[in-house]
């Protein structure tokens, strides 16, 4: 499942991981939490400090020029090339827009 713009108030780890957020409660048993430069002041909620260094990136957003609309669903296919540094996902933002990460 992915949200966008949820402000995350609680992670409780354990075999099931809780995640409060100001839209509802989640249960899973993974966890990935994309919130950028934020991410030392989230993790440190729950009593991690891992060693971050926040790095730029560019971002270029590509808008549909015709067809279809761009569906926005749980299985939207995300498009990374470890080797290269780019990414290519739907932008929650921006409806009819692709999001591209250049490293």
């Amino acid at each position: 499942v992915l949200r966008d713009e949820e402000k995350v108030e609680t992670i409780t780890p354990g075999d099931v991981i809780t995640l409060r957020t100001s839209r509802g409660t989640y249960r899973t048993r993974r966890l990935v939490l994309t919130c950028g430069p934020w991410a030392g002041d989230v993790l440190a909620g729950i009593g991690l400090h891992p060693p971050l260094q926040v790095m730029p990136i560019n971002m270029l957003y590509m808008r549909k020029s015709q067809g279809a609309p761009i569906p926005v669903r749980d299985d939207f296919p995300c498009l990374f090339d470890d080797d290269n540094e780019v990414g290519a996902f739907p932008a929650l933002e921006l409806s009819e827009t692709i999001k591209i990460s250049l490293s």
